[in-house]
């Protein structure tokens, strides 16, 4: 059996190889990413609450998995320190 590189050879064409793909990886998920963002922003909108306004707040779950959450509420707005920060008791 003959090989017509050496070791050294191959693993230098295998590194320029992976560094092909990986700029190609890098700028196919920027694309892919920009495409998401448009169209889950296509229809959202914000929210906006007034004081003395019933909500419902989506919290984390603390007794089961970090992936679930539970809604918690109603809730009656007291007071708007920005406009994605909410307090309510």
């Amino acid at each position: 059996m003959s090989f017509d590189k050496t070791a050294a050879d191959y693993l230098e064409e295998l590194r320029k190889n992976l560094e092909i793909a990986g700029t190609y990886v890098d700028s196919h998920a920027k694309r892919v990413q920009a495409r998401y963002v448009s169209r889950y922003n296509l229809r959202r909108r914000d929210k906006i609450f007034s004081v003395g306004e019933s909500v419902l707040v989506l919290t984390p779950d603390s007794t089961s998995s970090k992936v679930f959450s539970r809604w918690k509420g109603p809730g009656v707005v007291r007071e708007i320190k920005s406009k994605t920060v909410i307090w309510w008791n």
